[in-house]
């Protein structure tokens, strides 16, 4: 999933493409297109390949799936966007995945 919203990062940190703001993301952020485009790479993996049911916790959608759903999918889709938007690193995906309701069954991968 991170590899994905990398590639999707690629074209977009330091543009003026990838600085457009699309509006307010679910935690109150502005949207840009580098967060929309790399939050659609990373969750289209998971659609894919993702352990089932699952919902997904996320700054730019918000919560998404069924309420009770064994697996939480948490995403950061850009953690580190000034520096993005800047055409600066570091910036990375940040993802954890929960086998329950609490971060106490988290396992993370940056």
């Amino acid at each position: 999933m991170a590899a994905a919203g990398k590639v999707a990062a690629q074209g977009l940190y330091g543009t003026a493409s990838g600085r457009v703001t699309l509006g307010r993301g679910a935690g109150g952020d502005r949207t840009l297109e580098l967060d929309r485009a790399c939050e659609s790479a990373i969750i289209e993996v998971l659609e894919l390949e993702g352990p089932f049911p699952y919902s997904v916790v996320s700054e730019e959608v918000g919560i998404s799936g069924p309420e009770d759903a064994p697996w939480r999918v948490v995403i950061d889709p850009l953690d580190g966007s000034l520096n993005a938007k800047r055409g600066l690193e570091p910036f990375a995906a940040s993802i954890a995945v929960a086998d329950g309701d609490t971060s106490a069954t988290c396992g993370s991968d940056t």
